[in-house]
């Protein structure tokens, strides 16, 4: 039904219209709408039509926004919007488009945003967008486009982001001419094409800084030098890159994200990018590299530290399984090695703390309650312990402070429960005591029961169950005699520093506790 003159649908519009949302507004009840404001926004999508002139004919001309997407208009026609010209924003996406006229977007010089992707486009006519001076965002994805037809396809200055991924380019040469009046293009969205090679001319956006390439054929790179030194992210993930050298030929000036996962570069391919690739990386994506043997792991980790990059993931490195645990095993491992190169350039191990404590929060009562009390407060001697919630340092990466805070402790203390057991954190952070564990061979793990576990709940957890059949641990009691007991062998625990025997050291094979 039809409201009537407004009243019941002015206040949904005015509250949609804060949240800047309105693309699920009926057409047909918005004619009966009063008001200046709520007629700014027009939707009609998924009703079949055939002809933009079906549904733009009763339109306000002051109206912003328009969404005609989902339906099965074929053709834009000459001049068929020019009495919409506040429009900014105009979406044609998902139609069945085939043919643009050159003067299909007349007196539209208010458009910002337009949307043409998913539809059957094969070629753009030269000066298409002409009467779009203040463009910014142009959205092609997924349409049948090979190639361009000149520079004067694309004459928009004032565009930032061009997504053309998943169509069919192949000539990259051209595409990057067409774009070389773009001066103000930042962002290009190429994935998912054709394309071979990046091979581009002295004619390009000069100010992109952002290129996506993933998932098409790239096996070589060239460019003039002035292109490749002002780019800051570029994903290059899932092409055929093979050699090292089409990356580290170049220099890359600003270059802080790269993503080369899932090329044949091969193990000295990926640690030749890491080691010489002239540029001020803070983020870079990598897979395929076997990490299983300690020299690689150790090589990486060197060069690594020495470039200053901040993250690192390595999915599909061997270093992890499928199941709960869904972080990056492999940066964890890293992470840790450089601590470890770090504490073996000093003759002597310093520590912070005598313990850091790994616990789910649900738990905490009994931490904070027990644990922190009798072993900071009660003494001597007297525990220093590193807890998240008081010693973490603020600002820095969660990930970073947890291995920071077992490479500063002499010891690790796990409060395991049901509950620490379904602790996604709570296992990278056994994870990683259980590999400095493994490579200092030193008793540096305390395990302490919070409550008994049966065995086919524990069974489910590889490490874990094997360090319970190898290692002492220790249960909390019931009864106050007990828990006397269980203090002084925690404090007798914390107190021994011996190197652990390879018997009672499991295997770091699979990522879960």
């Amino acid at each position: 039904m039809v409201p009537g003159p407004g009243k019941e649908l002015v206040g949904v519009f005015l509250l949609l219209l804060a949240f800047r949302e309105m693309w699920m507004v009926n057409c047909l009840a918005f004619k009966y709408c009063v008001g200046e404001l709520v007629k700014q926004v027009f939707t009609c999508t998924d009703r079949g039509i055939s002809e933009l002139k079906e549904a733009v004919s009763d339109i306000p001309t002051h109206v912003r926004v328009l969404n005609v997407s989902v339906n099965k208009i074929r053709t834009l026609h000459h001049r068929g919007l020019e009495n919409l010209t506040q429009l900014e924003l105009l979406r044609l996406d998902k139609n069945n488009l085939t043919t643009i006229d050159i003067e299909a977007f007349w007196k539209l010089s208010n458009l910002q945003l337009l949307n043409l992707s998913c539809n059957q486009l094969e070629t753009l006519k030269p000066g298409i967008f002409k009467f779009l001076p203040n463009l910014t965002n142009l959205i092609l994805k997924q349409n049948k486009l090979t190639s361009f037809l000149g520079e004067s396809v694309f004459a928009l200055k004032r565009l930032r982001v061009l997504d053309i991924s998943s169509n069919s380019l192949r000539n990259v040469s051209s595409f990057f001419k067409a774009l070389s009046s773009c001066t103000g293009l930042r962002t290009l969205n190429a994935e998912n094409n054709n394309i071979s090679a990046l091979e581009i001319s002295s004619y390009f956006p000069p100010n992109l800084t952002h290129l996506l390439l993933a998932r098409n054929v790239i096996s070589q790179l060239w460019a003039p030098a002035a292109f490749f030194a002002n780019i800051i992210y570029l994903d290059l993930s899932f092409n055929n890159l093979s050699s090292s050298k089409e990356l580290t030929s170049h220099t890359f000036t600003r270059l802080q994200f790269l993503n080369v996962q899932h090329n044949p570069l091969g193990k000295d391919g990926v640690i030749d990018i890491v080691q010489n690739l002239n540029a001020p990386l803070v983020n870079i994506n990598l897979s395929n590299l076997t990490l299983n043997d300690k020299a690689t792991l150790g090589k990486l980790c060197k060069f690594i530290q020495k470039k200053r990059i901040q993250r690192l993931e390595l999915r599909g490195n061997r270093l992890h399984q499928k199941g709960k645990w869904s972080f990056h095993y492999g940066y964890y491992l890293l992470r840790a090695w450089i601590h470890e190169n770090k504490l073996q350039k000093n003759s002597t191990k310093g520590y912070k703390f005598d313990a850091f404590v790994s616990y789910n929060s649900k738990d905490e009562a009994w931490v904070f309650d027990q644990l922190m009390n009798n072993l900071e407060n009660e003494g001597p001697p007297f525990h220093q312990l590193c807890f998240h919630h008081r010693d973490f340092e603020v600002g820095k990466p969660i990930v970073e402070n947890i291995v920071d805070a077992i490479y500063k402790s002499r010891k690790t203390i796990c409060i395991i429960s049901k509950n620490y057991l379904q602790s996604e954190w709570c296992s990278m952070e056994m994870q990683v005591a259980l590999y400095r564990l493994f490579d200092e061979h030193s008793d540096v793990l305390i395990l302490v029961f919070l409550e008994e576990i049966p065995g086919h709940v524990l069974s489910s957890y590889h490490h874990l169950r094997k360090l319970v059949r190898k290692k002492t641990y220790i249960n909390w009691p019931a009864d106050e005699s007990g828990q006397k007991l269980f203090w002084t062998k925690l404090r007798d625990a914390l107190k021994k520093v011996h190197t652990a025997s390879d018997e009672s050291i499991p295997q770091l094979t699979h990522c879960t506790i």
